[in-house]
């Protein structure tokens, strides 16, 4: 195989419970990777872990929490500037086999119309797919996978696209990172990979995954918020992948946005629900504030190569 520089991207807070084994299993490669790290302002022992058993990596330690999107891009424009072959971004909580890198690799370059490869997600006992992962396999409705998994005389194919699979183990191209750039900071926290999926795609890059390969992906330990915040929040960031769409007219986004939410307001109002009443005002407050960079962003992650907004 031809020599390839692979940068990956690790974003930590408070992630010392994971962070031995995701970087532990990187420093397994087969492949030799470089590694940064950067971290948002963990309060636990991230940091320190990170500086007694792994002084390959490069360490950085953010004044501010810059997210999951921000964050990445910190790395993300490192890859682009010394010119790595491919960026693979790796969450604190997943870990990968010995030869999942070189898979990867493998993979690309027999199927360069793929911008964004993912291994398997599958849980860390390895009993089950991921749930989320299960759930997008389940919603792409993909019949050459099923069939290959069902009918004995059919194999696996190295690749199969799919409609969306999540940051947790993205390994981007070049090419597909100076085309589409970075995530877009107008997303607090999450919400970011389904808008970059989207800009991928109308860039012509397909999103896949190989069954050939895996990441173990442990979501113990999360801290979920009150269902209010998360409500709130979820809707948004929702609104935000609507309306960023690039691959629809934003007048018609914004006409959906419309349809949809003044219609459960009309719900909210009809069975005097106050609470969600509330929330759908505070919905439209909030994206109305932002609908002017809202178009801004999305007008130039469509018309720039390599958008870095800020």
């Amino acid at each position: 195989m031809a020599s390839f520089r692979i940068l990956v991207v690790v974003i930590t807070h408070n992630g010392d419970h994971w962070i031995a084994d995701c970087l532990g299993s990187l420093r397994k490669s087969i492949i030799p990777l470089d590694v940064i790290v950067i971290d948002n302002q963990s309060t636990d022992d991230t940091v320190a872990t990170i500086k007694q058993n792994f002084p390959e990596v490069q360490l950085v330690e953010s004044k501010r929490n810059l997210g999951f999107g921000q964050g990445n891009n910190v790395g993300m424009k490192k890859g682009l500037q010394e010119n790595y072959d491919y960026v693979f971004l790796l969450n604190q909580d997943a870990w990968i086999d010995p030869d999942t890198v070189k898979i990867l690799i493998e993979t690309h370059q027999q199927y360069p119309e793929y911008g964004i490869l993912n291994p398997m997600q599958v849980n860390r006992r390895e009993t089950s797919l991921d749930r989320n992962f299960a759930g997008y396999l389940s919603q792409t409705n993909n019949i050459s996978l099923m069939s290959d998994l069902l009918l004995p005389h059919l194999s696996l194919q190295k690749v199969y696209s799919m409609e969306f699979i999540n940051a947790a183990a993205w390994f981007i191209s070049r090419e597909c990172l100076r085309t589409v750039g970075g995530f877009d900071p107008l997303f607090p926290h999450y919400g970011e990979d389904q808008d970059y999926v989207q800009r991928a795609r109308y860039h012509r890059f397909k999103i896949g995954f190989t069954p050939h390969t895996k990441v173990i992906h442990d979501r113990e330990g999360y801290v979920k918020q009150s269902d209010k915040r998360r409500s709130l929040a979820t809707q948004y960031n929702r609104s935000l992948i609507l309306l960023k769409n690039v691959r629809r007219a934003f007048s018609a986004n914004l006409a959906v946005f419309l349809r949809n939410e003044l219609y459960y307001i009309l719900v909210a109002l009809a069975t005097l629900d106050i609470d969600q009443f509330v929330t759908k005002l505070k919905l439209f407050y909030r994206v109305f504030r932002r609908l002017s960079a809202i178009r801004i962003n999305r007008k130039y992650c469509a018309t720039h190569r390599g958008a870095f907004l800020t």
